[in-house]
């Protein structure tokens, strides 16, 4: 009986286990039905709460991946990391999670993990190899911090405070905050406030724009033109008072032009491109207000969120092109900001960066220019975006949701110590400018910056370094190295010259024959042709310079001297002679003369046999030395030609020395 008993409740027990079983499963799939279609509807925190009830159901893979998928669209990175490493537990996962949580890595700086997982992906999406490359080289990325002051706005609230323009006496801005009045209607998304455009005036509080541009739905960043008397505007597809959505029931974002009547903003008006099936917003202009640039997921991009441009032609705007690949990757460009007509400033995750969006610039005055990410520290491993600037380039706001904020997303103030560097191509004798061209490379981004023909200027923020080679016809090429993190924070123009030298067409040897204290003869040697040149050394230095012929050595060919009343060689003799032996065997079409002098101590006659001896072991010498007696001429003077014209109680015995010579000369032809 008691085994009967035992088995009946075994088997009770078990039928009720599997009953249960039935009834969690069955819960589980209608919880996951209610969370999907929040999902879809982009209520990401009420989809949050379902999935994680779902959870509690069955412990299952999909929940997990859509929580990872929420907390991603809510911007919680942390969260959303935690949530793909436990759906990774249960086994593989999807391509396009995987490349998700390769994008979640970077954004919580997790570079090496990251470079794996998008690395290994790179085939499928371009953008994934593109931003895996990035985190092998990050250093590249703090190299302009320097170039920053940031400091977090005044006006930020809690909320999102975000996308500042300048207006005519302040800033207008996108912000989540509520205002007086409002019905505080939520986003389902996030279950923020929707978003509204705020203007601050210096010194006062921020305030909402005029009646009749807010409304109960999404209005996002702006751009105000034609003195401040017009507006594009980006906003919800909602106008006079009715809403349009997709299709798929999505409301998108559209363009709405306004302008200032009476102090009060017109209605708006729709841009011309604007659709019901895709987003088009963050307006900006160029200066003469002739071309908008834009960011739309319109069909025909290449995935995400792509740049574009329309041009005003005849009165009105024209279709609009696709910026390209210069500009746009599979992944996000958004928030375009022209700068003084030079600098097209955007935010992407697809380009190489630091994590989430980061801010790049290209540079609009010449077709090479690829985006540039700005840097360390604009950009962080958060999203850093929506960025403008004033007239002078260099000082504005950007946004970011980096840690240490007051709200979500944040409005921070910013200076660039940047500088125009100019430099000038000049002859390095006569320090004129001079034609040829002049390259500058910016080292970083291996990118040619500006070329120019004799003085070039091109734009650099403080830690660029710049390869500026310079080069001319009939001149030598040469170059400089610019590196500006050291240069002085307060001056913004930077001024260098490469100089160029004509190219050297001969290398001489110059022989200087000295008489009787006097460079006497001076003569040069131009690949073994020797030249006499009648005028003084000084001269010949100048000549030589003026047809560019460099000097390689000076020979100084000297007297011969001998000991009081001696005719023997002495060792500085030999010495003397041993150069003037190798000067003969190297040009041996040279003739030379052999002169002979005694000072006047000795009567005449005696004199003049000593002078003889010693031009005779002068010669002897040479001769010795292989020097053919054919090429020289002896000459014997006594005490006739005195160096130094002493009496001869009153010479030293210095001047006695100077008179006691062989001199040698080169015979002119």
């Amino acid at each position: 009986m008691m085994k009967l008993n035992y088995l009946l409740s075994t088997i009770l027990i078990v039928a009720v286990g599997l009953s249960s079983q039935a009834g969690n499963e069955k819960k589980f799939d209608r919880t996951m039905e209610r969370a999907d279609a929040f999902y879809a509807d982009f209520s990401y925190k009420k989809a949050i709460g379902l999935y994680e009830k779902a959870l509690e159901y069955k412990d299952d893979q999909t929940p997990k991946l859509q929580l990872a998928n929420c907390y991603r669209k809510l911007n919680q990175p942390d969260k959303a990391l935690d949530w793909y490493k436990k759906a990774l537990v249960d086994g593989p996962i999807s391509k396009e999670d995987m490349l998700h949580y390769g994008q979640v890595l970077s954004t919580m700086q997790q570079y090496d993990s990251a470079h794996v997982v998008l690395n290994e992906y790179q085939h499928l999406e371009e953008w994934a190899g593109d931003r895996a490359e990035g985190f092998k080289h990050l250093d590249i990325f703090f190299h302009n911090e320097i170039a920053y002051i940031i400091n977090e706005s005044i006006f930020n609230s809690t909320e999102a405070d975000f996308s500042p323009s300048f207006t005519e006496k302040g800033v207008m801005f996108v912000t989540g905050r509520p205002f007086k009045g409002m019905l505080k209607p939520r986003y389902d998304s996030d279950e923020t406030y929707f978003l509204n455009l705020f203007e601050v005036m210096k010194g006062e509080a921020p305030r909402q724009l005029e009646r009749g541009i807010n409304t109960r739905f999404h209005e996002g960043p702006s751009i105000l033109y034609s003195d401040f008397t017009k507006m594009i505007f980006t906003r919800n597809n909602y106008l006079s008072h009715r809403h349009g959505e997709s299709k798929s029931g999505v409301m998108h974002l559209k363009l709405y032009l306004t302008e200032l009547q009476d102090g009060e903003w017109t209605k708006p008006v729709e841009f011309p491109y604007n659709s019901d099936e895709y987003s088009i917003g963050h307006p900006t202009l160029s200066t003469d207000e002739q071309t908008l640039y834009f960011a739309s997921d319109m069909p025909g991009g290449f995935g995400g969120v792509d740049l574009y441009k329309s041009r005003w032609v005849n009165g009105q705007w024209g279709q609009p092109e696709n910026m390209g690949e210069r500009f746009n990757t599979a992944r996000d460009e958004t928030f375009p900001y022209l700068s003084n007509d030079s600098f097209l400033y955007f935010a992407s995750d697809g380009h190489e960066g630091l994590g989430g969006l980061d801010i790049f610039r290209v540079d609009m005055l010449r077709d090479n220019s690829y985006p540039r990410n700005m840097g360390f520290s604009m950009n962080t491993h958060k999203d850093d975006f929506g960025i403008v600037l004033d007239k002078n380039g260099n000082k504005g706001y950007f946004s970011s949701n980096r840690e240490g904020g007051t709200g979500d997303d944040d409005i921070y103030e910013l200076f660039i110590f940047d500088y125009i560097i100019k430099v000038n191509l000049r002859d390095a004798e006569t320090k004129e400018l001079i034609s040829g061209k002049v390259e500058s490379t910016d080292i970083y981004m291996n990118e040619i910056v500006r070329i120019d023909s004799t003085t070039i200027s091109f734009p650099a923020i403080r830690g660029d370094v710049f390869h500026v080679k310079g080069m001319a016809p009939e001149y030598l090429p040469d170059s400089l190295v610019i590196e500006t993190a050291e240069k002085s924070r307060d001056i913004r123009r930077l001024e260098y010259d490469i100089y160029l030298k004509k190219p050297i067409r001969h290398r001489a040897t110059i022989y200087r024959i000295a008489i009787n204290g006097r460079w006497e003869q001076v003569m040069y040697a131009i690949e073994d042709t020797l030249s006499i040149y009648a005028g003084t050394y000084d001269s010949l230095l100048s000549t030589l310079k003026e047809d560019r012929i460099a000097v390689d050595s000076v020979v100084d060919l000297q007297n011969v001297l001998f000991d009081f009343d001696k005719h023997d060689i002495r060792k500085d003799a030999g010495e003397e002679l041993d150069k003037w032996v190798t000067f003969l065997n190297r040009y041996p079409d040279e003739h030379i003369s052999l002169s002979a002098h005694t000072d006047i101590r000795g009567s005449n006659r005696y004199n003049e046999r000593l002078a003889k001896r010693r031009v005779k072991s002068t010669a002897k010498y040479l001769m010795k030395a292989g020097i053919s007696q054919e090429r020289f001429v002896e000459r014997d003077f006594g005490e006739e030609q005195l160096w130094e014209n002493c009496a001869k109680e009153n010479c030293s015995e210095a001047q006695h020395q100077n008179n006691r010579r062989t001199e040698i000369l080169v015979k002119k032809n």
